[in-house]
């Protein structure tokens, strides 16, 4: 023994106080078992030496026996081989060696902190170890929360929070204290895995104590408007492409091409994504058979044809039947709409020239820049449209006009907004799925619930039996909507004849089937199952 030192750890030889007082037979790391019993007189001992003899097991010539040194009221008690700290408070003269203190009635236990909330069910001796000194050679256990980060969702709520007070259960129950609330639980999670974090069980039962500050109460139903864009799937892409933009006679050769680019799922493909330089080159594939090449067209001529090109296809019909290089094919969508959304830009090669990205300089670089932007500032959907050069039609508005970008979702959101008073109000809320409101001094007709032999707790067969000694608890809403409707009928219904039958129908409209329907599902809408009463 160190000398000096006062606080051990050991591990739990027996739980079994037989005076329930929360004792337990601890075997201290610091000395052997044999070592302890030296220090015993033998007539205390069993007839092999080798422990105490079973008649003063428990008692003040126990070595092994330690007090708790929390309060009685308070029980916490270890497992079978699981770790203590044990404590003796009074320290031997230092010049004295014989380690006489074992038999000394003045030996205590605190339990150990676990490795991981996770090992609250019962973790042994030598894991315990985890987070001390003596661990570096044990696996450390997995963390709720990283170092200053927030415990996962899943998993919050579970165990208690730094600031709050708790006496927590042996598995899933807890008694949480907080600053204004009180929880008592039982399931608060299925089951513990060392391994794995835990997720918080909603069908937990407990019962929820709570004062809030300023009371709430709703207010007036009210809606809100949300404006939101809607991110679309380009279908088609159509690029003009001008072959000569260096020329300075007024003579352009190019193309317009138009690709079919929804077979592809590629996210640079969605309108949020796309723009004037997004390289598809891999993913656009072929040209459609529609699209049309020109020879030696003027520059208005040239603006006038890839124009009608882009309107045609806005329109749902592309016929280019009497402009220059026509080859005699029509493009026409499956269905109205389906041309949407699609996109009109210059080709990457025209592109690169108008940024100058070719390396050309001198005359040459600026009157393919210049033609460049002079096509680009006129080529448009219709002649009223503001976007030129490069577009998102993604559809029509009411006017027949192109909708340019994301179509903007609008959305009425209907809410009842809460009004806050600076009354305190409080709160408490019991819950479970199956529910009992069992008095002692009641009963439903003959039968009686039974609650004898239960003082530690109900179990689970006699809590499914007492279904045939409890009635279902009643709906007062569900029960006053179907008395309305009986009152109803009463006041409006007519007879045909005397000593006849009512009508069917009252006078107001109300069906005596609706009545009898209305009892038919009253087990379950009138009568809550889960909650019951003697």
């Amino acid at each position: 023994m160190e000398i000096g030192k006062i606080l051990f750890t050991g591990v739990v030889l027996d739980s079994a106080d037989p005076y329930r007082l929360g004792r337990l037979r601890v075997q201290p790391d610091n000395q052997t078992k044999s070592d302890i019993l030296n220090s015993v007189d033998p007539k205390y001992l069993s007839s092999t030496k080798d422990g105490i003899s079973p008649i003063y097991l428990w008692t003040k010539y126990d070595p092994f026996v330690f007090l708790p040194l929390l309060p009685f009221s308070l029980n916490v008690t270890p497992r079978i081989n699981e770790s203590v700290n044990i404590l003796y408070p009074v320290v031997q003269n230092v010049g004295n060696t014989q380690l006489t203190r074992f038999t000394d009635g003045a030996r205590y236990y605190l339990p150990t902190s676990p490795s991981s909330p996770m090992a609250v069910v019962y973790e042994n001796y030598i894991s315990s170890k985890t987070n001390t000194s003596k661990g570096d050679n044990i696996a450390p256990t997995l963390p709720l929360a990283s170092n200053g980060g927030e415990v996962p969702k899943d998993s919050r709520g579970i165990f208690p929070e730094p600031e709050d007070n708790a006496i927590l259960g042996r598995g899933t129950t807890d008694i949480v204290l907080k600053e204004n609330d009180v929880l008592i639980r039982a399931g608060k999670t299925k089951k513990y895995d060392i391994n794995t974090l835990p997720t918080a069980n909603d069908n937990r039962s407990f019962l929820q104590l709570s004062h809030f500050t300023t009371s709430m109460v709703k207010d007036m139903p009210t809606s809100q408007l949300s404006i939101t864009t809607v991110a679309q799937q380009i279908k088609l892409l159509v690029e003009w492409h001008i072959t000569n933009p260096e020329n300075d006679q007024d003579i352009f050769t190019g193309y317009v091409n138009l690709y079919n680019v929804q077979r592809k799922k590629d996210e640079r493909l969605n309108s949020k994504n796309f723009k004037v330089s997004t390289d598809v080159e891999d993913i656009k594939g072929a040209q459609l058979p529609i699209s049309i090449n020109f020879q030696g067209q003027s520059y208005e001529n040239a603006v006038n044809l890839i124009n009608t090109f882009i309107f045609q296809l806005f329109s749902g019909e592309i016929n280019m039947k009497g402009f220059d290089g026509y080859n005699g094919k029509i493009f026409k969508p499956q269905n109205d709409g389906d041309q949407f959304t699609f996109v009109f830009r210059p080709s990457p090669a025209t592109y690169n020239k108008l940024n100058n990205l070719g390396g050309q300089s001198g005359l040459e670089s600026v009157l393919e820049s210049s033609n460049i932007m002079r096509f680009y500032q006129r080529i448009k959907v219709g002649n009223g449209t503001l976007s030129a050069g490069f577009g998102i039609v993604s559809g029509k508005n009411k006017d027949g006009e192109p909708i340019f970008g994301d179509p903007i979702k609008v959305k009425t959101n209907k809410y009842t907004p809460f009004k806050v008073n600076n009354e305190s109000v409080t709160y408490g809320v019991l819950g479970a799925q199956k529910i009992y409101l069992i008095s002692q001094d009641s009963q439903v007709g003959q039968k009686k619930v039974d609650l004898k032999n239960t003082i530690y707790g109900i179990p689970q067969p006699k809590l499914v039996d007492m279904v045939n000694q409890t009635e279902p608890m009643v709906r007062g809403d569900k029960l006053m909507d179907m008395i309305t409707l009986i009152v109803k009928f009463l006041t409006a219904h007519v007879h045909p004849y005397h000593g006849l039958a009512p009508v069917p129908t009252a006078l107001d409209g109300t069906l005596s089937a609706d009545i009898l329907q209305k009892m038919l599902d009253a087990p379950n809408t009138i009568l809550n199952q889960n909650v019951r009463i003697n």
